[in-house]
């Protein structure tokens, strides 16, 4: 039983759940709080690169963390979209598990209030926070807002008063340049302390919008950091967006993150596709037009008037595209994931480049999210 289902089990049986209400605002920077980094598998995370980030930080956390809260509810996974997985368990018992959500923190909570109070005092060692929880697991399918209700009712619990939300998205950017990570914050005090921008995206939303709304709603400061995947390399995993992430989480979390073999991974993926490319010239010239586009619109010198012109041009382009050799025959549909570890496998002991990530203020997206369903992850 975790640190939340004994305090529940506390409660007397006929106990009124608790309210959720707005908190007290306070001027510490965000990654002096309490934080809550939240990462889902599915419609959210385009080449597992959100959730393998968030792996890479568990790991980081792994000698001073524990399990402290599973949400596998029935009420909120469709089992015919998430299968339950049979495996064996120790001592050779076959065993079910069940689609879920689960959350990490802190193994001594005492500590991690004690380390609260030391920040407050300014004894805090920079790149050592441990006063993170981190979730991950799948997407929930079904009833949302009463998931958001449980949820909200743990991170309460936890007394969590800061929220990194992380996703990736499939879209138009190329291989060859910097991963674009989107940030974005509805909190005016994150924005000015990260800066960071209000997303003025309007559309389909998924469970990251609605952990998002509801933090805003009882005062809990949240940013979002989405990072872009090139569509035409949909594969998993993407390890150049999630080294992406990792840079911004890194600094975000006041934490110190070893990559490991990551960046390597990253090189070699890059390489991979850049062998693909060579070998079709439709796709060679379509990365050619992104590369233009993103070094037009990332200039310094950019105007607004230069950056709609650009992207004028290039649905024009992509329109003529389509036009003469057909959908069918898009230069992105000829990238696999097969073709792709193929190629890495062809390329691991070359020398790769490796770009830095950027953020980079949302132009479409609220959290990030996908605008339509060719961009889901």
């Amino acid at each position: 039983m975790n640190h939340f289902d004994e305090a529940k089990a506390r409660r007397p049986k006929h106990a009124a759940e608790p309210d959720i209400t707005p908190r007290e605002q306070d001027d510490r920077s965000f990654s002096d709080g309490r934080i809550l980094l939240v990462a889902f598998k599915g419609w959210n995370d385009a080449g597992d690169a959100a959730t393998e980030a968030a792996r890479h930080v568990q790991e980081r956390l792994i000698e001073s963390s524990e399990r402290v809260w599973v949400c596998d509810d029935e009420r909120f996974f469709d089992y015919s979209l998430h299968r339950p997985i049979v495996r064996f368990a120790e001592g050779g018992e076959r065993e079910l598990v069940w689609p879920s959500v689960t959350m990490t923190g802190p193994r001594d909570l005492e500590s991690a209030r004690a380390a609260s109070i030391a920040v407050d005092a300014e004894m805090s060692v920079s790149g050592e926070n441990s006063n993170i929880f981190v979730l991950t697991g799948i997407e929930p399918t079904l009833n949302w807002k009463s998931f958001v209700e449980c949820l909200f009712e743990a991170i309460d619990y936890f007394e969590i008063d800061r929220i990194i939300l992380t996703g990736a998205l499939l879209a138009d950017t190329p291989h060859t340049r910097p991963t674009t990570v989107y940030a974005s914050s509805e909190h005016p005090g994150v924005r000015e302390e990260l800066g960071v921008s209000r997303s003025d995206y309007e559309g389909p939303t998924g469970m990251l919008g609605l952990i998002s709304s509801a933090a805003y709603a009882v005062g809990i400061p949240c940013v979002s950091y989405w990072a872009a995947v090139p569509h035409y390399v949909n594969t998993t995993p993407s390890p150049k967006a999630t080294t992406a992430l990792l840079d911004k989480l890194e600094e975000v979390l006041d934490l110190t993150i070893s990559r490991g073999e990551l960046v390597e991974e990253a090189q070699r993926w890059q390489e991979a596709v850049n062998v693909i490319a060579s070998q079709d010239d439709d796709l060679r010239e379509y990365i050619r037009v992104l590369e233009h586009t993103y070094d037009t619109v990332e200039a310094p010198e950019a105007s607004g008037e230069a950056i709609a012109r650009e992207f004028e041009r290039y649905l024009e382009q992509s329109a003529n595209t389509t036009k003469s050799t057909g959908s069918a025959s898009h230069p992105s549909a000829r990238l696999d994931a097969g073709s792709v570890v193929s190629a890495r496998e062809d390329t691991a002991d070359e020398p790769g480049d490796e770009g830095d990530s950027q953020d980079t203020d949302p132009s479409s997206n609220p959290d990030g999210e996908p605008e339509s369903d060719d961009e889901r992850g």
